[in-house]
């Protein structure tokens, strides 16, 4: 019964507090790509020729944490279905034997917790680095394009795709993080 109650606050609390910001972040994020590719379709494509890697990568950790949340859940259920039937092993004398299978749970949910955080806490640090090896590449085509004068608008425009593109990119990271 508590998996139960607990599986339903979660998802009770992720369709609450979700919902508006994702649908909000899908907008920007096509009227941010609609801008980059009238700004510069060029530095534009540089961007998307890595988002699928980036988003290939979140989307395989998105995967394993969420299996290992799915476990880390499972052992709460365990655990707190134990600490419930406290005052029955009271009663019958069992404590001893009650505590070790309390510390195998414990030790399961300890096991099943540091995988999910572990896992889960990887996606950031991914994100920026695909994201900064595209804000570097959109920078350095850039500048070579405007050296030769091949972006229409010269300096003001890459600059201002290079800003499009780290809104871009916020947005895309407040996506993934829902």
């Amino acid at each position: 019964m508590s998996r139960l109650t607990n599986d339903l606050d979660n998802l009770s609390t992720a369709l609450g507090q979700n919902a508006v910001p994702l649908i909000s972040s899908i907008f920007t994020i096509l009227g941010i790509i609609i801008a980059m590719l009238l700004l510069s379709w060029q530095l534009a494509l540089i961007r998307f020729i890595i988002l699928p890697f980036l988003l290939y990568v979140s989307r395989k950790i998105v995967m394993r944490s969420s299996t290992d949340y799915v476990a880390r859940q499972h052992a709460l259920g365990n655990m707190n279905e134990h600490i419930l039937g406290a005052e029955v092993v009271t009663l019958f004398n069992q404590e001893k034997k009650q505590w070790h299978t309390f510390n195998t749970r414990n030790r399961c949910y300890k096991k099943a917790d540091f995988q999910a955080e572990v896992v889960s806490s990887s996606l950031a640090p991914l994100n920026r680095f695909f994201n900064n090896m595209a804000r570097t590449l959109m920078v350095g085509v850039g500048a070579i394009m405007t050296v030769y004068g091949m972006v229409w608008g010269k300096l003001e425009r890459s600059l201002h795709l290079v800003l499009t593109h780290v809104n871009f990119l916020n947005r895309l990271n407040s996506y993934q993080m829902h």
